[in-house]
This record gives C-alpha cells, structure tokens and sequence, in this order.
C-alpha cells in the first residue's frame, strides 16, 4: 500500500515525545481493534436483526458483515496517498469520527437497506485504521522496537474476534441488536477524545507528498521493488 512509512525518522523530531510506550501500543491498539470490534460483535445478533427489520432470507443477513468488509477493504488503497499529504492525526481522527457517526446512525436504521449502507460506509470511514496506523508506528520507531509494538498491537486484535461475539450476546441480552451499534460508536467516542488529548502529528513535514500520479506510482514502485515488503 502506498504510504510515507519508509523513511527514517530524524534525529531532532520525535513524534511521539510525550506518550509513554504503554499508552501508545495501547492506543495503536484500541485503533486497530475497532475494525474487528465492528465486523464480530455483530454475529450473534444477525438473526435478530433481520427478524426486526424483516429479512427472511438468513443469507442475506449476512450482508451486514460483508457491507462492512467491502467498504473497509475497498477504502483502504486512498488512505496511503492522503496520509502522505495531509498527515497521520487529521486521516485517524476523521476516520474514528465517521467511524462513530454511522455507527449511531446504524443504531437508528429504519429498514436494512440504510443499515447496509451505513456499514459500508463505516467500513470506508474506519479503513484508516489499517493504513495510517502501520505508518503511524513506522514514523515512531523502527528496527526491533517497531516489530515489538506490532506484535502486542496485533495479540489484541487477534483476541478481539474471540471476545466480541460474547460482548455481542451480552448487549443483546440487556438491550437489542442496536446496543450493538451504541457501544461502538461509544468505543469510537473514546478513542477520538484519546488522540485528541494524546496522539501528535507523526508525519515529519520533510517527508509530506503531493497527491499526484508520479508520487503515487514512485511510492508504488518503492514499496513493490523492497525485498521486505
């Protein structure tokens, strides 16, 4: 994927002066996590879903899930060109806010048709999580310290499809299937209020690129011409 994640960073900038290690693998995390969150904590509801919105078909149900992977994957090849130019922290936080807008939206969804629509769009609006915040990370470190920061990022994702069918029960239990859609817009709330407060621009300003065809070919031809890539 195109990005601006192969540089290295300078010696007088540090992007991150002022978040602990912790807090950021911890908010790396949370960032990545949401796209997880969003795609199995709606499992165990898809039947009552179409049951309320009058979906016979238990296949066609299942759209509510791929609605939501085709945005997040068909988004993701823009988010590597703007975050070249605009920087990492405008690209996650507009992200993390539509990401938390549609959610709400979805909790209201009068027919399934809006329903699908809107998880597209989530999965567009939160695709970012995928792009910017593997550059986000190589802007921070590199070497052994950015693999160590990968891997714990990636332990908590790989748990998050365990656990968030049984939160998906839970919330249904108490509420209905649009307690589901509260709680992510609610997690998404939290996250932004997070970056906001904690997260700095990463991106060195030396290193920003124009949005244009030679860029993007010359990015594409660097990432496809690395033997590591």
């Amino acid at each position: 994927m195109p990005d601006g994640g192969s540089h290295q960073i300078d010696s007088h900038f540090v992007p991150h002066r002022g978040i602990g290690f912790v807090e950021f693998v911890a908010m790396i995390s949370s960032m990545m996590a949401m796209n997880a969150l969003a795609t199995d904590i709606m499992l165990p509801g898809l039947a009552e879903i179409g049951s309320s919105l009058g979906v016979v078909d238990e296949n066609a149900r299942q759209w509510i899930v791929t609605a939501f992977l085709l945005g997040f994957g068909g988004a993701q090849v823009v988010y590597g060109p703007l975050s070249d130019r605009f920087g990492r922290r405008p690209l996650l936080l507009v992200g993390v806010a539509f990401y938390s807008i549609f959610n709400l939206a979805a909790a209201l969804a009068p027919s399934f048709g809006v329903l699908l629509a809107l998880r597209v769009l989530t999965g567009v609006a939160i695709a970012s999580s995928r792009v910017v915040v593997i550059s986000v990370v190589r802007d921070c470190y590199s070497g052994r310290e950015m693999a160590r920061v990968m891997s714990l990022a990636l332990l908590v994702m790989l748990a998050v499809p365990i656990l968030a069918p049984s939160l998906g029960q839970a919330i249904m239990l108490a509420y209905s299937w649009r307690g589901t859609f509260w709680v992510l817009a609610l997690f998404g709330a939290v996250v932004i209020v997070w970056m906001l407060f904690r997260l700095p621009e990463t991106l060195h300003p030396e290193y920003r690129r124009e949005i244009s065809l030679p860029s993007i070919l010359d990015a594409t031809r660097r990432t496809l011409t690395d033997r590591q890539s």
